[in-house]
């Protein structure tokens, strides 16, 4: 079973990206995962957090990820910094902005799926949070990409 170094990478190194998704469902598990199972020169997933554990473990046998990187919580998994370079947050909607203020914590790049945040106060939060931390986020806007937007344009 491979596991992730310890080391983060620095700027455009060699190799995939190392990636932890917060949330096995839909976007995280299928989008993102099956993303990265088809181009695992590109990225892939080292790490994986959700409260489910039988979708949890059905990602993560997918991508044979290592028992310890295994989490049923997202505090868990960002406890500390750890062997990924980039988190995806891909938990439900209204718990968005909690895991990706503590990524910028810890100095990850984020891909934050959306709604970026339930309220304007929690969009203030997290604008807040990133204006204090180096980490980027980005923003996932999936939609234009189905079936049904794409016979629209």
């Amino acid at each position: 079973m491979p596991t992730p170094t310890d080391e983060p990478r620095s700027g455009t190194s060699d190799g995939p990206v190392r990636l932890l998704v917060l949330g096995a469902g839909n976007r995280g598990g299928h989008a993102y995962g099956g993303w990265c199972l088809e181009h695992p020169d590109e990225a892939r997933v080292v790490g994986i957090a959700d409260p489910n554990d039988e979708r949890r473990h059905a990602v993560a046998d997918k991508h044979r990820i290592a028992p310890e990187y295994r989490y049923a919580h997202w505090r868990d998994a960002l406890a500390e910094r750890g062997p990924w370079d980039a988190v995806v947050v891909a938990t439900p909607d209204r718990e968005h902005v909690d895991p990706a203020i503590r990524a910028l914590e810890l100095g990850y790049d984020i891909l934050l799926e959306k709604p970026i945040a339930p309220t304007p106060e929690e969009l203030d939060r997290l604008a807040t949070a990133a204006k204090d931390h180096p980490g980027a986020i980005t923003v996932s806007h999936v939609m234009r990409y189905t079936p049904f937007w794409l016979t629209i344009r």
